[in-house]
């Protein structure tokens, strides 16, 4: 019973593990200093507008966030990425409105689904709509290698 219990626990904690870093935040203006000290890290920002009792601004949120994961920061669990995450939500103006002013978002575009910002080095890309994904990853290719 001992042993069972000690491999459930072990399989609780390997699947709670992320392979990238979670960046954890109290209000967007820590996010914008990060991102100013050009450190060499790559950043994948999710914005959103919370959706209240908009159910399908909520499933389209929840299924850009799920698509993040499963492709871009969670692809192999035997590779692991090396991206800071951070979710940010656009509505709550007081904390985050500075930062998306900032990364100059368009609030409207939150209204309808998120925008994913993509940046290392204080150069990036604002993406969102039905081609995202795809374009988060040539997005991040390009940040890797920005010679080419």
């Amino acid at each position: 019973m001992k042993i069972v219990l000690a491999i459930i626990a072990l399989l609780s904690i390997l699947s709670v593990c992320n392979a990238y870093t979670r960046f954890t935040y109290h209000n967007g203006d820590e996010i914008l200093r990060q991102l100013q000290l050009k450190d060499d890290l790559t950043y994948v920002l999710f914005f959103f507008d919370a959706p209240g009792s908009n159910r399908d601004l909520r499933t389209t949120n929840d299924y850009y966030k799920d698509r993040l994961r499963a492709e871009i920061l969670e692809p192999d669990q035997e590779n692991p990425t090396d991206f800071v995450y951070a979710e940010v939500d656009s509505t709550d103006v007081y904390g985050n409105g500075y930062l998306v002013d900032r990364i100059g978002l368009d609030r409207s575009v939150l209204k309808e689904k998120p925008v994913i910002v993509v940046m290392k080095n204080g150069v990036g890309n604002l993406i969102y709509g039905p081609t995202a994904m795809n374009s988060v990853t040539t997005s991040l290719e390009k940040i890797a290698n920005p010679d080419q």
